[in-house]
């Protein structure tokens, strides 16, 4: 899981690692969830973590 910021909010957005660098994440402006590159948020990003219990 991949986690992004807005001005005011701690954590704005979670999205879903897939593989090279893309995730998915459900998308307000598209109204669906997309699959995007990860960098197109480079501004935004403040980590990643593996869920709890994910046994990787």
């Amino acid at each position: 899981m991949v986690f992004f910021t807005a001005p005011g909010r701690a954590v704005d957005h979670v999205g879903l690692v897939l593989w090279n660098g893309l995730m998915a994440h459900a998308s307000y402006r598209a109204g669906r969830v997309v699959v995007e590159p990860i960098a197109a948020y480079r501004a935004r990003y403040i980590g990643a973590r593996r869920p709890l219990g994910s046994g990787f």
